[in-house]
């Protein structure tokens, strides 16, 4: 848990917990800085909290060094990749890294000692994930995970191997030995693109139409929309004032 309090005229402290004492109380850290805004000291807090947690890091590699020629299993490696790596990424690709990890990796590997993980391994879990079911309620009908999902599980996988290749805790990477047509594929959805003659059609249709109040209130949204790129949560509020006011006009 970390916290910013502010101080008054620019100056901020930082307060961030790491844990608690033997007798149960919290042990806290604290730092006095100064910054224009609350975002700005938000920024200087996820800095300071990262060096505490890198010291913490290296505190525990002393206490208990990790020794390559000892066998070490997956999860114990993403532990170790999560506070050495993991935590320095933005918090949401933190918390979608974990999540991948919680719902389908670790499940799968979890006490296998790393360096015994082989291709076949890796065949067997992009197959496991072919067939999990997606958890859905009685009235919907049997979903298996997207071909996007699985790329995302595969790609976390092969990122974690590659970081313990790097680190020297295995030799080779196993999903490099997997076939190129063996490798999981996204399949995002590609929008057709308007081309510059639909849109000269589109926009003398516009141009055409009657000059009455209805026309011009939602040409005028539609040329907002066309030069800002604003998407629909950010034009709503521009339509819900035209209902509004035409609300009040017809009462």
């Amino acid at each position: 848990m970390a916290t910013v309090i502010n101080r008054g005229n620019g100056h901020w402290k930082l307060r961030v917990y790491i844990g608690q004492d033997k007798d149960g109380n919290k042990i806290r850290k604290s730092k006095r800085i100064v910054a224009k805004s609350k975002r700005a000291a938000m920024k200087e807090l996820d800095k300071f909290r990262l060096q505490l947690q890198a010291k913490e890091l290296q505190a525990e590699e002393v206490a208990a060094p990790v020794h390559k020629d000892m066998a070490i299993t997956f999860d114990n490696f993403v532990g170790i990749w999560d506070k050495r790596h993991n935590i320095h990424l933005a918090m949401t690709t933190r918390e979608h890294n974990r999540t991948l990890l919680r719902n389908r990796i670790l499940p799968f590997f979890h006490d296998k000692p790393i360096e015994n993980i082989n291709v076949e391994d890796i065949r067997a879990f992009i197959y496991e994930l072919h067939q999990s079911e997606i958890h859905h309620n009685s009235r919907q009908k049997q979903r298996f995970l997207s071909e996007t999902m699985i790329h995302k599980n595969f790609a976390l996988l092969k990122h974690i191997l590659s970081k313990a290749v790097e680190w020297g805790y295995i030799k080779e990477n196993p999903c490099d030995r997997l076939e190129h047509r063996e490798i999981p594929k996204p399949n995002y959805h590609h929008y057709p693109i308007i081309q510059e003659e639909q849109l000269k059609k589109l926009l003398k249709a516009i141009d055409d139409l009657p000059d009455n109040y209805s026309e011009l209130k939602h040409r005028a949204i539609f040329y907002l929309t066309l030069m800002t790129g604003m998407r629909k949560a950010e034009r709503l509020p521009t339509v819900q004032y035209c209902l509004h006011r035409d609300s009040q006009e017809a009462g």
